[in-house]
């Protein structure tokens, strides 16, 4: 591949590249250690220490063929808990800094069982829906193939019988034929053969089972809260803008309480729900997504993760940023505004873009009364 403006060539680097081969040989063999030690990340998204598992998931049909495989995220916590991390939530945390407190981090008991339980609760709890989605629509696909299958060959099975029915009335007259009698009935034969032969191995690959989830990469992330009070960089400083519960939980139930009013019927996301807090539905029509970003009156900034301004940018126009300003007076006193689509013309940033920070006031004054 050449530059259109005479510049030097260029190649596609991919795996199977010598290059990219090479590179990837190199970085395993000097920091192979390193990566099997796994990371420490910190995340505004945890209130505890979880280890974040990367899995991947199989079906294969009864010839042993994978016919689906998907990555997936899990959270682990000290209890055993297992809960979905969604598709990328490495996307909302940043690398831990150097201190006490991550190096104690890494030595903690119940790390060492955790990928076992992330394992055992994807078996129960995702495979089996998994296994449901692939053969639904693998039944589909499968059943359009024999239909098509069955009628070709069908098809081509009676010409061949018709023909070696008129081959066999010119032989009995002593008449000359292209082809005999025996030839075209044995070719029905064969093609018979074929059909069943087919349509066996169609219902083999309409048999589906699932493999066990394969354990790739894991990391431990801390939340926030974790790190000590002296540590700060420029990397975690984003993170230091996350609110306290009772703020989040305030925002959360004035938003629930504010939705009714317009007519539809919200419904709180998981915790770990990427990019959005509130599902609110509207009769015959799409749903709204709805971020909700809550702080104490005065505050400066906020924080937005690189997941919600992604899911923001996606879901637009359905989608609501619902900016909370809590109040020291009261619940009473808390106020709620909509923005429809702050991050038009927002910059994503690439892939190692973790958030932005935003100006409360500036957006603040953006806002409308709910929506």
């Amino acid at each position: 591949m050449t530059d259109e403006d005479g510049g030097s060539p260029a190649e596609l680097l991919a795996p199977g590249h010598p290059l990219h081969d090479a590179v990837m040989d190199q970085t395993i063999e000097q920091l192979g250690g390193v990566l099997e030690r796994g990371a420490v990340l910190v995340s505004a998204n945890v209130d505890t220490p979880r280890l974040l598992v990367g899995v991947i998931e199989e079906i294969t049909d009864a010839t042993g063929e994978v016919i689906g495989r998907r990555f997936g995220y899990a959270y682990v916590d000290e209890a055993g808990e297992v809960i979905s991390a969604g598709p990328a939530p490495y996307l909302d945390c940043v690398a831990a800094p150097g201190s006490a407190v991550v190096e104690e981090a890494r030595a903690l008991p119940w790390l060492s069982g955790a990928e076992d339980a992330a394992a055992s609760w994807l078996i129960a709890n995702r495979l089996p829906d998994y296994v449901n989605e692939v053969q639904s629509r693998r039944s589909a696909e499968l059943s359009r193939v024999r239909d098509q299958v069955t009628s070709r060959l069908d098809h081509e099975i009676n010409r061949l019988i018709g023909d070696a029915s008129v081959a066999n009335e010119k032989e009995k007259r002593g008449e000359k034929v292209r082809e005999s009698h025996t030839s075209l009935m044995q070719k029905a034969v064969e093609i018979e053969s074929r059909l069943q032969s087919r349509l066996e191995l169609l219902e083999r690959q309409e048999r589906m089972s699932a493999k066990a989830p394969r354990v790739v990469t894991s990391a431990l992330v801390l939340p926030v809260s974790a790190l000590d009070e002296a540590v700060e960089t420029e990397e975690t400083a984003p993170l230091h803008a996350v609110e306290t519960k009772e703020v989040e939980r305030r925002g959360v139930d004035l938003v629930l309480a504010t939705e009714p009013g317009l007519g539809r019927e919200p419904e709180e996301q998981p915790f770990n729900n990427p990019g959005f807090d509130v599902l609110s539905r509207v009769p015959g029509d799409d749903p709204i997504r709805i971020e909700v970003k809550a702080r104490l009156a005065g505050a400066k900034d906020f924080f937005i993760t690189h997941n919600e301004a992604m899911t923001a940018m996606n879901a637009a126009p359905r989608y609501r940023l619902a900016m909370v300003r809590v109040d020291l007076g009261g619940n009473d006193h808390d106020e709620v505004r909509y923005l429809e689509n702050p991050f038009d013309g927002y910059d994503t940033g690439g892939f190692a873009a973790t958030g932005i920070r935003g100006d409360w006031e500036r957006m603040w004054a953006k806002g409308k009364d709910p929506f």
